[in-house]
């Protein structure tokens, strides 16, 4: 258990969780309006709507048909 609680640490001080704001709803609320995402595309849509308030250009995901082709965002597979 310990060494769990350890990696978790690890991360922790490395990386920046990010949590949706009222900034975030905005524009989710945006890109629902634009798009239509059909069930569980919109948590796609929650993930691209807090990359494009917190200046993330490049997202890795293998599903990269459910979110909307955008100028600013480059979606790559790393499986491929």
């Amino acid at each position: 258990m310990q060494s769990v609680v350890q990696g978790l640490d690890f991360y922790k001080q490395r990386l920046n969780i990010l949590y949706p704001t009222q900034i975030t709803d905005l524009i989710l609320s945006d890109l629902i309006r634009q798009y239509q995402p059909k069930s569980v595309q919109i948590w796609d849509f929650l993930l691209l709507a807090q990359s494009m308030e917190n200046s993330i250009d490049i997202i890795y995901t293998k599903n990269i048909k459910h979110f909307p082709v955008n100028q600013m965002l480059k979606i790559i597979d790393p499986t491929v």
